[in-house]
């Protein structure tokens, strides 16, 4: 059995938000350090809102080889799409 981790943007990851407007490295650590702590071997994130993809490529990134992770990115703004394409 698998947990859901559901972040609310104004608790949890506004915080996370540097002057520049992008998030925080210490938010894809965060998930990071949940993802690697779950014992389901099938692990799925969902990244709504996806943008351009720079959170889940930092998780990517940090997660390196860890256990499989299957990974959803939603975006319904046409331009950001397409870079989230390029970019993952």
């Amino acid at each position: 059995m698998g947990g859901v981790i559901h972040l609310v943007p104004d608790r949890v990851t506004r915080p996370f938000i540097n002057r520049f407007g992008f998030q925080d490295i210490e938010v894809s650590k965060f998930l990071v350090d949940c993802i690697q702590s779950c014992e389901a071997q099938n692990k799925l994130l969902i990244d709504i809102g996806a943008n351009q993809g720079i959170q889940t490529l930092q998780i990517v990134n940090l997660l390196g080889s860890s256990p499989l992770l299957d990974i959803i990115c939603i975006e319904p703004h046409d331009k950001f799409f397409q870079m989230l394409k390029k970019n993952l």
